[in-house]
């Protein structure tokens, strides 16, 4: 027969033994909930860049018809890229071209947020068959153009919004 003394350590030893498993889980859970959040950040940022480039495509196809930035163009784009739209829209409207989209389609191929979370990139290409306009009558054939372009994107602060930094063509 054991003592009672014998029992009483056997059963805080217990009682120890199993708070400190149960500290092992609750940390376990906790590294797990932490690189949960970092993957469920870094969807959420990648999302952010593609409607950035989403709305930046959007933005050039108003601006080839109709020749001039509006002014919600920064919502999606800014820096050396709002101004190479303002000065291409400022070229075609002194030729008297305009370009109407008759068909577009873009694709986003890839997407990398920097380990800052405060930039990223992305390699987009789009097709378009568009219809030029010069001095206002359209010309007799539409043109085909496949145009691939890396995009370079700046965080807007804390925010999940991107905006379109700079735009290099890609051959």
């Amino acid at each position: 027969m054991r003592s009672p003394a014998t029992i009483g350590c056997i059963a805080i030893a217990l009682v120890v033994a199993g708070c400190g498993s149960g500290s092992h889980v609750a940390a376990s859970t906790q590294a797990s909930a932490t690189t949960s959040d970092r993957v469920s950040t870094q969807v959420a940022l990648e999302h952010a860049v593609r409607a950035a480039v989403e709305e930046n495509f959007k933005l050039s196809l108003y601006v080839l018809w109709h020749n001039m930035v509006p002014t919600w163009a920064s919502d999606s784009t800014r820096g050396p890229a709002l101004v190479e739209l303002r000065a291409s829209a400022a070229t075609r409207r002194e030729r008297g071209i305009r370009i109407r989209p008759v068909k577009t389609a873009l694709r986003v191929h890839a997407v990398r947020i920097d380990p800052s979370y405060t930039s990223a990139t992305a390699v987009a290409d789009s097709q378009q068959r568009v219809r030029p306009y010069e001095s206002g009558k359209p010309q007799s054939r539409s043109i085909l153009l496949h145009e691939k372009a890396r995009l370079a994107l700046k965080r807007i602060g804390t925010s999940q919004h991107f905006i379109v930094w700079k735009v290099t063509p890609l051959r």
